[in-house]
């Protein structure tokens, strides 16, 4: 007990930020294991994972099996990315006004960050490029999403979005459009003009980089001339 309160003084003190990786999941693992050493157990994760994103990106059924955790604890690490994931979408996205592709690309940055398999976003802004809500359309594997056009459409329709920005990552890869990138957002723009919604870009996420298609001189005529010039 004296451990863990003088722990919980030194993150009051200097901050997550400013503790080493294996101290902050030891202070994760205080609230899942009551009774234990969890230094140890900090100690055998970062060693077998490499880093601490190494543990929260790792398959639960490998983190249950790294001795003195199990699975309960194993979910509870597992949950980490995504409630980082609901405070950032939540804090940054509804009321925020898009005033360039940085803009809106630093937030989606944040929106993937953890995401070990492909995930397909749709950001809904209304005319003066506030952003309304982020629908997420879809999740598949870690090289690979399959996106609905109907699910896409509908998604639009129920937002009331006057206009939207396309988005998902490539976690094995490179911020690259490869060929069913470039046709999925093409079908997209064509099946949302239909109902009279602009698509201002297609942004793909990649660790700490992304890639305009709109602001590529190869694929910016996809979204023209849809694409708002101040974007």
């Amino acid at each position: 007990d004296g451990h863990r309160e003088r722990m919980r003084m030194l993150f009051l003190r200097n901050g997550a930020e400013n503790m080493e990786p294996h101290q902050v999941l030891e202070m994760l693992l205080h609230n899942v294991i009551p009774r234990c050493d969890t230094n140890e157990i900090a100690h055998r994760l970062i060693e077998r994972f490499g880093s601490f994103s190494g543990v929260l990106d790792a398959r639960l059924e490998d983190l249950a099996e790294v001795k003195g955790l199990g699975m309960k604890s194993a979910v509870f690490l597992k949950m980490i990315p995504g409630i980082s994931r609901v405070y950032i979408n939540d804090k940054y996205q509804n009321g925020r006004t898009v005033r360039s592709m940085e803009d809106i690309g630093d937030f989606l940055l944040h929106l993937f960050a953890g995401c070990t398999n492909e995930r397909f976003y749709m950001v809904c802004m209304d005319r003066t490029c506030r952003i309304q809500q982020t629908i997420l359309i879809d999740e598949g594997t870690m090289d690979s999403v399959m996106v609905d056009t109907r699910k896409v459409v509908e998604a639009a329709l129920s937002s009331r979005a006057a206009g939207i920005v396309l988005a998902h990552n490539h976690p094995q890869g490179f911020a690259i459009p490869s060929d069913r990138d470039v046709a999925t957002t093409i079908r997209l723009v064509e099946g949302l003009a239909v109902i009279n919604v602009a698509v201002y870009d297609h942004i793909i996420v990649a660790d700490n980089d992304y890639v305009s298609l709109a602001q590529s001189k190869q694929y910016r005529n996809i979204f023209q001339p849809h694409r708002r010039k101040d974007l």
